[in-house]
């Protein structure tokens, strides 16, 4: 009995949608399918409140519940293809409206402004686990959502500096990317919309302790624009 995953991607492999269930809804295990037998299997695939308007993909495969390994994939050639197919392009239009915050599930209310932007609130967690507490291995890779709201549009391009600070304000990790990895400049973005911005990266190399996790937004000069901590990391 396999599950089937769909998910939204982004073309640097950001999560922005799943749906896993055994198909049919669990009525139609693939323990029950016969040889040569055709499934009609139907998802309904939600996209996470926030996601940026663009160009993104459906990624589907199958995998064991039991252990999480993916089934691989073969063309009708017989050739290796991985272990998903990508269906696509899906494009993802603004909405007229942005979303209820209620609808964002943050783990973290800010709702406070940083330079131009407002941020709303983040969530914190391992990469591919859901939020929880701020504790980490050194090998874990850190999955951070901010969640931003533009008063009025943005006139600036700005960078999101991701930073890992000791007690000193000293920075000891820092990632440097744009919303949606570079693909939603936020000179594009419209006055009131609500933006989901993900951002990864590691701790190897940081002795046990706790750190202080803080952003600043920065402009193409590398001026600061904005700056918020966000509170402690504890790497065990």
């Amino acid at each position: 009995r396999y599950t089937v995953f769909a998910h939204v991607v982004s073309e640097q492999g950001a999560l922005w949608g799943q749906r896993d269930s055994e198909p049919g809804g669990g009525l139609r295990p693939t323990s029950t399918w016969l040889p040569g037998e055709t499934i009609q299997d139907n998802y309904g695939l939600p996209v996470l409140a926030g996601t940026p308007p663009g160009a993104y993909q459906i990624e589907v495969g199958m995998y064991d519940a039991a252990t999480g390994q993916r089934l691989p994939v073969t063309s009708a050639d017989g050739r290796s293809q991985g272990d998903h197919l990508l269906i696509g392009p899906l494009l993802v239009a603004r909405p007229e409206m942005p979303p209820a915050v209620a609808a964002l599930g943050m783990q973290h209310s800010v709702n406070a402004p940083v330079g131009p932007l407002r941020l709303l609130g983040y969530s914190l967690a391992r990469l591919g686990q859901e939020p929880a507490s701020a504790e980490f291995a050194g090998v874990d890779l850190v999955h951070l959502t901010l969640f931003w709201q533009a008063p009025q549009q943005p006139a600036a391009d700005l960078t999101v500096s991701v930073q890992i600070r000791d007690g000193s304000g000293r920075v000891l990790r820092q990632r440097l990317a744009k919303p949606a990895d570079g693909a939603y400049p936020t000179n594009g973005w419209a006055a009131g919309e609500v933006v989901r911005d993900q951002h990864r990266f590691g701790l190897d190399g940081l002795p046990p302790g706790v750190y202080q996790l803080a952003i600043e937004l920065l402009e193409t000069s590398g001026r600061r624009a904005g700056q918020a901590t966000l509170g402690q990391v504890r790497v065990r």
